[in-house]
């Protein structure tokens, strides 16, 4: 069926231009099934020209920004996937500026902002690296905050950018900065009820490291000596060693 719907849409573009958006719109929707058949070849050949076509229309319209951000996060997992990293990692940076600058005019797009930025942080691994990433989340935890005060349903994504930011804080070994963002963690945590335990997996899934004790002194003087803060950051430490030592076994 997408066969026959790119070849009338190829036809109908031909004929009128009008029509390239639904052109591109089948075209990476048809690498999609073929990136989920394990067909990367003819994937990135209709990536590409899907990229060609969205990248002119935004250029002409902003109104496809976020169509063209959508391919080349796609075209960019494709590439990841096929351990092109560098490739990836250009497209991904793309996407994300699109998004970023949509999110902030938009909260639709902070899902996708989100989403983007989950991907891109799998390609990367230097210690430089995880600084960057750790900027990116607090970016995007600010962009969520700011609409969190006009519709609490963005708060969640505030909350889960700064368990992503923390995770990154302490890959990095940025122990300072993690001491001082954990209160705004907690603090939104709180206001969502949800349970102390979601760090636990957050930490986990992003192999971030446990911090030993002189990295532990160091978190907590910078939490200005604020009891609640440290208590809880204490017990996360705790269930975080428990299920370290959990696996090694």
């Amino acid at each position: 069926l997408y066969k026959k719907a790119l070849e009338i849409r190829q036809k109908l573009a031909e004929a009128n231009p009008g029509y390239l958006g639904e052109l591109a719109m089948t075209q990476n929707n048809l690498a999609n099934l073929y990136k989920n058949l394990g067909k990367a070849e003819a994937a990135e050949a209709l990536y590409k020209k899907a990229l060609e076509i969205r990248q002119k229309l935004a250029e002409a319209n902003p109104g496809y920004l976020g169509d063209l951000a959508t391919t080349q996060n796609n075209l960019a997992t494709l590439y990841k996937n096929l351990g092109k990293e560098e490739a990836a990692e250009g497209l991904y940076q793309e996407a994300l500026a699109i998004y970023q600058k949509l999110a902030e005019a938009k909260p639709g797009y902070l899902e996708d902002l989100l989403k983007i930025l989950n991907n891109y942080a799998h390609i990367l691994e230097s210690e430089e690296a995880f600084k960057k990433l750790a900027s990116l989340y607090e970016e995007m935890a600010e962009i969520a905050r700011r609409w969190a005060s006009l519709d609490t349903r963005f708060a969640t994504i505030e909350f889960r950018a700064l368990g992503m930011e923390l995770c990154y804080l302490a890959k990095a070994a940025l122990w300072v900065d993690l001491g001082r963002r954990f209160e705004r963690y907690r603090n939104t945590r709180i206001s969502l009820r949800a349970p102390e335990e979601i760090l636990d997996i957050f930490w986990l899934e992003k192999g971030a490291p446990l911090p030993d004790e002189k990295a532990q002194e160091i978190i907590k003087d910078a939490m200005h000596q604020a009891p609640a803060i440290r208590e809880e950051w204490e017990r996360f430490v705790s269930r975080l060693a428990s299920l370290t030592a959990e696996r090694s076994l």
